[in-house]
Formats: structure tokens, sequence, C-alpha cells
């Protein structure tokens, strides 16, 4: 029999004849507090301990942490646990129970379930035990961790692994062996075949302590990959290396202990090394290190191929977001088939907004039906609806997120709960090709709704879509209003019923500053309109003053609070590129008349300049430095997306008919637009100074 064979037997009960008698294995060490075996080992390794020969005993055989993206037909889609019976009696679970933290409680395994002699079972680690017997209340961490088997209270088989790449397993090199190995083609619930032949157990003072040097930034498709190892406790030459690829290819040179890779056009996406080594000529559990290099789509290439959107994952740093619509977008929903992170979505998507339509980049509303998109990474949570906002008409990139993330630290100076849209950056790829840098933001609807821990039934949720939303009882024009609603539309609630709005434009429009200072408790949460007025004052939003905002009102609660949108109008520029002085102010009387109130009544007017000192104070949310430094971080996580997305959309920036800046010849580059948002702001804090001087001590 060949030694191979026999090392695959050594766990059995009874060695096979012409089998070397192997080397001892260590006798278990008790644990004075649970009478369980420790044996884990700092250096990655395992050694099994020895139950009682008249004891029958399982192994863990091979182990999945993680799932690939599009598993293997017919293997399981989560991480999974494989147990061999190396006996040759059938063995019950019913004694047998696992744990993944040698601090944690031991989750017994089903009792129903038995292991067929010299034959294994793949046990689910999904964490949902309840779905039936195989499944398990844990799952395995991909980055390294370990597990420990036990019958009764002794520890019969223990594993602990490092780094491994989703969809790649760890397995016993032979059922049952000592020596184990990365395996790019996993084998749950089949014999483990034996790959090179295990010499003897290593000790567990081999350890090389594998380190691996990252690129620190995403390449483009062309460059050179290149990765190297070292061995942080001994020398790597005393330790066989080995490098999987995934995807497979590159080089490794043993001589330099370097990977290598130079990359072609159809290698964007994500590149992982797995770096394995184990003591030469010794049989054990690997040690790995993982290494992740992203390369980048070079769109502009003529001979450029279109990505794979189940890996191409992130580019410059940002998550990517493919979708592919099933027709010609418009303003009505399609369908669309989606992927984000490596996961498929079925979606609808359509055009967003009037003026979007007409813009060479549109911006999107994209629904995602029926699983919804996992945006938690991003901080916006499991999402239904997405909103995508296209900077087309903002070259420097960053206005609307300024807004909304200035609207987020303003609502932390009140300590109240609040209406507060989140955004975040990603990168759009339409039908497998670039198609620009995007700022993705909530869906102002029921999701929102209760996402920000307000009631979603029985409310209503308005958005005004023109000046006539503006609590006058007369219209932007001056004429009076026949409809006491104008301006405004619907969005969530009862089909049809305005009632509420009506009201309150009713009492606004009418009652006198007295009325409306007794008064506004029965109609507004009036801290989001003092903050709404101080808002788009600062930043110069005259377009959002009285419209391009939602309203919400629960009956219940019977006062409206205020939610924000759309800034395109904001920071120097308005919605058609025409530049907006820094010296320019508005109050915004003339479209607000819940404004003209609060600024005309002398005890709202004082709480209100009161807070607008303390918001515009040094790291307030209205101060220059603090808007520096949040746009100084946004640039720091977008510079090479922006600059992309302009490369690509320039030309359409320069020719589009609608820019008053092109027209009055002040149209900036990317770099330039950046820089006069920049001295904007600087400016601007000294224009509001002489508007509003500090009261000073």
């Amino acid at each position: 029999m060949s030694t191979l064979r026999c090392f695959a037997l050594l766990a059995a009960v009874t060695l096979l004849p012409g089998c070397p008698e192997p080397e001892p294995l260590p006798e278990p060490v008790q644990d004075d507090d649970d009478d369980s075996t420790d044996v884990v080992d700092d250096d990655d390794s395992t050694e099994e301990p020895t139950p009682p020969p008249s004891e029958p005993v399982l192994l863990i055989n091979e182990i999945l942490a993680a799932p690939a993206a599009q598993p293997p037909a017919g293997a399981p889609t989560t991480d999974w646990i494989e147990l061999y019976n190396p006996g040759s009696e059938p063995v019950s679970l019913s004694r047998f129970s696992i744990r993944d933290n040698a601090d944690a409680e031991p989750s017994p395994l089903d009792p129903t379930l038995e292991v067929a002699a010299g034959g294994m079972i793949v046990l689910l680690a999904d964490g949902q035990p309840e779905l039936g017997p195989r499944h398990l209340p844990l799952r395995l961490d991909v980055d390294g961790e370990s597990l420990e088997l036990l019958r009764d209270e002794l520890v019969v088989s223990t594993l602990t692994y490092g780094e491994l790449i989703a969809g790649w397993s760890l397995a016993r090199n032979g059922d049952g062996s000592w020596d184990w190995e990365v395996r790019t083609s996993p084998t749950p619930g089949v014999s483990n075949p034996v790959g090179a032949a295990p010499g003897p157990p290593a000790d567990g003072d081999e350890h090389c302590g594998l380190v691996d040097v990252e690129l620190e930034e995403d390449v483009l498709e062309g460059a050179l990959l290149t990765v190297q190892v070292s061995c942080a406790d001994d020398e790597l030459a005393a330790f066989d290396v080995l490098a999987l690829s995934n995807p497979a290819g590159g080089t490794w040179d043993a001589g330099t202990a370097t990977w290598t890779r130079t990359t072609g056009l159809a290698d964007a996406g994500t590149h992982e090394v797995l770096f394995v080594a184990k003591p030469a000529g010794r049989g054990a559990v690997p040690e790995t290190e993982r290494s992740r290099v992203h390369v980048v789509d070079d769109w502009s290439h003529p001979d450029n191929v279109l990505v794979d959107p189940a890996t191409y994952t992130r580019e410059w740093g940002l998550p990517v977001l493919h979708l592919d619509p099933a027709g010609s977008l418009s303003q009505t929903y399609i369908a669309a088939d989606g992927w984000f992170d490596g996961v498929p979505y079925s979606a609808t998507m359509k055009i967003r907004g009037a003026a979007s339509v007409g813009y060479p980049k549109n911006h999107f509303t994209v629904e995602f039906e029926p699983t919804q998109i996992d945006l938690g990474d991003q901080g916006l949570g499991n999402k239904d609806h997405l909103v995508l906002i296209s900077n087309f008409d903002d070259n420097a990139y960053v206005r609307q997120k300024l807004a909304f993330d200035v609207w987020a630290e303003m609502a932390t100076y009140r300590a109240a709960p609040r209406m507060l849209p989140r955004s975040c950056w990603l990168v759009l790829y339409l039908d497998g090709a670039y198609f620009g840098l995007y700022m993705a933001i909530d869906h102002i609807d029921d999701e929102f709704e209760r996402e920000m821990g307000f009631q979603d039934v029985g409310t209503n949720l308005y958005k005004s879509v023109n000046h006539d939303a503006n609590f006058y009882l007369r219209l932007a024009n001056g004429n009076d209003k026949t409809n006491l609603s104008s301006g405004w539309e619907k969005k969530e609630g009862t089909e049809g019923d305005l009632s509420d709005l009506e009201a309150l434009t009713q009492w606004a429009g009418s009652a006198s500053d007295a009325e409306f200072l007794a008064e506004h408790d029965d109609w507004l949460e009036i801290e989001d309109f003092i903050d709404w007025l101080l808002f788009v004052h600062w930043i110069a939003a005259a377009d959002s003053a009285g419209k391009n905002a939602y309203l919400y009102n629960d009956p219940l609660d019977v006062r409206f609070r205020y939610v924000p949108w759309d800034f395109n109008h904001a920071y120097g520029q308005d919605w058609r590129t025409l530049r907006v002085s820094a010296d320019w102010h508005s109050e915004f009387t003339w479209n607000n008349a819940i404004f003209a109130h609060l600024l005309a009544e002398p005890t709202l007017a004082a709480a209100l300049w009161a807070h607008d000192e303390v918001l515009r104070a040094p790291g307030g949310p209205l101060s220059p430095d603090r808007q520096l430094e949040l746009i100084d971080g946004y640039y720091a996580d977008i510079d090479r997306s922006a600059q992309r997305d302009w490369d690509k959309w320039a030309a359409a920036y320069g020719s589009y008919g609608g820019w008053a800046s092109l027209r009055n010849g002040d149209w900036l580059d990317y770099p330039g637009e950046r820089a006069y948002l920049e001295q904007w702001l600087v400016d601007r804090a000294d224009a509001m100074d002489v508007l509003h001087p500090p009261a000073g001590p």
C-alpha cells in the first residue's frame, strides 16, 4: 500500500497492513476549568488530540469560510464544515457539539444525524439553525478563526486557520490526514483527494509569520501588479510557499518571493492572491496571507473589454453599481439587471427629474425587487429604492453631498429626531461600460420614514415642485390661489387628500406674527423650519427655500417636519451654473411665508439669529473650517474618480446649451471648479460675518 494512502488513514482505529507506524500524537491536555482539551497553537497549526480507543471519533475534515459569488451547481451557498468518520462503525452526532471561539458556549449538533463509517457529513454554518438539523448557529470568518469539535466536554478535533478566499476551502490532504491544503475546488461531502505527499507533522515552533506588501492604490489596466512576501519570524527559505491567484494567473518567483502579473484589457476587477506557507517538507495546517489588488477598467481604450459585473466591485476605492436596462431609458420605469458587491439584483429604473432628461449624464431612480440592495457598508442600510444623482450640473462634484451632510450636522446641534437623507459615492456602469461618478442617496418615501424612526402608516409626505409651494395665499406670480396645495405633490398617504397641507397653508398665509408665535407648536416642528432658513441662507440655495423640499406630517403628532432635497443651486452657482457671488444673500421672505413670520416676530427672530451664531462658530456646521474639512475628505475619496468622470464627460459639459457659465465665458474644468468652490466658502464666511456680525462677549 502506498505511503500516501496510509497518511490518509492515520486517524482510523486500525491501520491497514503495510502502513508505517505514525509518529505519536500528543496526549490531550486537560483544562483546569472545563476539562476540555486545549489544542490551539498561535502558529495556526493544529495537532489532533487522541480520544480514548473505545470512543468513536469525528474529525473536522474540510471547511469553506465564505461561498463564491456564484457557487458551482449543487454546492452549498453558504459557509460549511465537513466532518469525517475514520472509524468502521457509524457515529451519531448526539453527544457532539461545535464552537468557533474557545470562550463560546458549544453548540450541540443534531442528535438525529449520524456519519457513516468512512463517510462524511456537511454542516451548513449559516447562523440559521431553525432551517434544519444540518444548519449551525454560527458563521465562519474568511479572515481566520479557530474551530473546536467536542464530544461531551472533550475536544476531539480542532482547526485554527488564517485568511482564505471566498469559494476556496481548507481541506485535509486526504481524509483524516494531519496535513492540510488550500483547495480552489472544494469537495463538500466527498472524499478529499491526496495532493502533494505530506511529510511528518510539523513542530509547533516552526512558524513563518507571513507578511505581504499590497499595492496602496488601484491600478489601471495595463499596469504591472506586484506583491512581495516575507517571513516575520524565521527565514522564508525554511518554508514552502505557494501563491494562488483568483482569477488564475500571474507568476510566483520563489527566489525573490514576489508574485507579478501584467494586466490586460480583460483584467478589470479584484485580483486576490493567497500566499500559503508550510515548513519545508512537513505536514501542517498552512499559514496564509491574502492580498487584494484592484485593477481599474480602461474605458477610454479603443479595444477595451466590457467588465464582468459579478467581479468588478470597486474602482479607485469606491463601490461600483452595475445596471443593465432592458431597453432605452426614459422617465418610465423599465426592467434592469443589477449587481452590487458581486451580488445580482432584479431592478427597475428610470430617468429622474425634468431637467435631467436633457442631460447627457442623467439622474436615475432605481427600485430593487424582490431583494433590497445592501448598502450597509455605505451607511444606507438595505434599500428597495435608491436615487442616483448625476454631477453633470456640478463639475466640482461635491455640492450636493456637502449640503446634505451639513444639514445632518446641524441636526446634531438640536439633539432631536430629524429627517436626514443619507448619501454615499459610487461608480455607475451601464451595460458593462463605465458611465460615471454618482452620489447615491435615500429615496424619500415610506421606507425612509421608517428608517428615520418615524411613523409611516397613516402619515403624509409632500414634495414641493415649484415656487407656488410658498405657504402664502397667493401664487408665485402674485395672483390669489384657488388651490391651497398649489406647488405640491403628494408622495405618501391617502391619494388625493391634501387637506392637512391646505390647512397649514391657510394658517401660515393668514396668521398675524403674534398668532404665528402663539400657535406654531400646533403646526410646525419649529426648529426644523428655523434651521431650514439658516441653512439655505448661508449656502445661497435660492431654489431650495420654497420648492425642492419635502414636508412630512403625522396627523397624530400634528406638527409638520422639513426634509431637504436638491441642492444643485447652492454654494456659488445656480441650477444653470450661473455664478452666485459670495456676498449675495436673501432671507427668502418672498417665497416662504413661514420664513417671513420667523424673521418678523421678535422672540422667534432672536432665537433664530442666536442659533445662527452657534452654527457659524469655529467648528460649527456652518463654519468655513468645518465645511472645508468635509470637502477635503470628499476629495480624498473621489479625486481620481472625479477626474475620470471629467475626462469622460468634459466634451459634453462644454457643449451643453443649458449652461449659463458657458455663455458667460466663466466655465471651469474640474480642478478649476474645485478651487472656485473652496474659495467661495472662505469668501462666504467673510460676507456672513459682515452681514451678521458676531454678538461678542
